[in-house]
């Protein structure tokens, strides 16, 4: 019995390191993938992924607060401008729904503190380091004295001429009569139209009140951001009954045809072919709504 017992000893002693390295390891390799295993569960993108889906939500028939709570948990920036404001609010969103996407969107834009892991980030997995590769060390030797090599002489170069800008052909001049203008802003006492006419004259783009001969407007070409049409949708094609040009300091100018409640959209399709064929770098974007 005791020969059993000493042989067992001899055996075991050697076999409880080697044991203990692999528990080490076994912990070791847990700890390493748990912050990969966490980074995953937390990206998961949110159900928003712009403000469009706001107005399919509205469309869909679903309530005010359940959007909002929406909106809430995807804490996300819509980056609200003006005109997509006045998208939303076309389309029916409630202001308290764009309150909300506004909000949201300023909460995103302050950001965290410095040092803070963004909100559904991966947490990154610890990297392993190797100890320094020793440099070795050389003992320099005295070089044999050399002369400094003479530069070789060069030709300047020559002289390379500048592209030369692209020619751009003026506007022709046009005049459309028989137009209304939208008035920004709360209209009280008036109509919220302005009938007259507008010309390509000069270099600029000039609406004229019925009710002065002098222009009341009047946008450079050169400043000219973008146009686009407003349109109805409708099953299976769009009417589109309104004319809009924006330029880059954040002036607007929207015109419908005078009959347009009659029906009539021929004017505003004509203007935008006009600047679409000799202004081309205006685009030629879309924007539908659910009511006039």
């Amino acid at each position: 019995m005791m020969a059993s017992t000493r042989m067992v000893s001899r055996i075991g002693a050697p076999i409880l390191p080697f044991l203990l390295v692999l528990s080490l390891g076994s912990l070791r390799v847990d700890a390493e993938d748990a912050p990969a295993q966490t980074g995953t569960a937390k990206q998961r993108a949110p159900a928003l992924r712009d403000y469009r889906d706001v107005i399919r939500l509205h469309t869909a028939g679903l309530s005010d607060d359940f959007v909002v709570r929406l909106i809430k948990d995807a804490d996300m920036d819509f980056a609200l401008d003006v005109d997509r404001m006045l998208e939303l609010r076309e389309a029916g969103v409630s202001e308290g729904v764009i309150r909300a996407m506004y909000e949201s969107g300023r909460s995103v834009r302050k950001g965290g503190s410095a040092g803070e892991t963004p909100r559904g980030a991966p947490t990154a997995a610890p990297t392993r380091t190797s100890p320094p590769t020793p440099t070795p060390t050389f003992t320099p030797t005295s070089a044999p004295s050399q002369e400094p090599p003479r530069p070789t002489p060069t030709s300047p170069p020559a002289p390379t001429q500048a592209p030369q800008p692209a020619r751009v052909e003026p506007l022709p001049e046009r005049r459309w009569d028989g137009l209304v203008k939208r008035v920004p802003g709360v209209v009280l006492f008036k109509s919220r139209w302005e009938p007259g006419s507008l010309a390509v004259q000069g270099g600029e783009l000039r609406w004229v009140s019925s009710e002065s001969a002098a222009p009341s407007l009047v946008l450079s070409l050169d400043s000219l951001k973008e146009q686009a049409l407003l349109c109805l949708r409708k099953k299976g094609e769009s009417d589109c009954f309104e004319w809009t040009v924006a330029t880059a300091s954040g002036e607007a100018l929207a015109l419908r045809d005078a009959r347009w409640a009659q029906g009539e959209n021929a004017l505003p399709l004509e203007i935008q072919r006009h600047f679409r064929e000799h202004l081309p770098r205006l685009g030629d974007g879309k924007r539908i709504v659910t009511a006039k």
